[in-house]
């Protein structure tokens, strides 16, 4: 396992927190949902899982001093498009699969990061899994709180 700085407290507890949300939200819907609702929501989820995946494979190989900053600009900026596209009578998706699939694999990616400690982008917890590497990025949401626990701990 590679030397890397760990998510502290308040940290972990607010991604569980949020992806515990998250989920409690959108497997209700995901169970009570018709098939032609619910399987589409789950290959979105598995979608995002691939393309993340593929990122985190990119960003190791061709960019690896990549700002952090920018690279989870990047890696947010494709999580918001299927948030926008997704949504019930979105320009991809009519039923709102895009949003539950996202709110899915959001969730169960915090829930990783807070049970693994991984600070940073959230969205690479799964990919991290799978290749036993964490990526720099950043967390727009959770890496200035990171930064703040880590300087008060000090």
């Amino acid at each position: 396992m590679e030397n890397k700085p760990r998510a502290l407290g308040f940290g972990r507890v607010a991604r569980f927190l949020f992806g515990a949300f998250l989920l409690i939200w959108a497997v209700p819907y995901l169970l009570r949902a018709p098939i032609q609702l619910g399987l589409p929501s789950l290959g979105v989820a598995i979608g995002l899982t691939v393309f993340y995946s593929f990122f985190h494979l990119v960003v190791f190989r061709f960019f690896p001093v990549m700002n952090r900053w920018w690279g989870a600009i990047v890696a947010n900026v494709f999580l918001a498009m299927m948030l926008v596209l997704g949504q019930p009578g979105g320009l991809v998706f009519g039923r709102g699969e895009g949003v539950l699939g996202t709110a899915v694999f959001i969730g169960l990616s915090l829930l990783l990061a807070a049970s693994r400690a991984d600070p940073g982008c959230e969205m690479m917890s799964i990919p991290a899994i799978l290749f036993k590497r964490h990526t720099h990025l950043a967390c727009i949401l959770f890496s200035p709180i990171d930064w703040i626990e880590r300087k008060a701990s000090q």
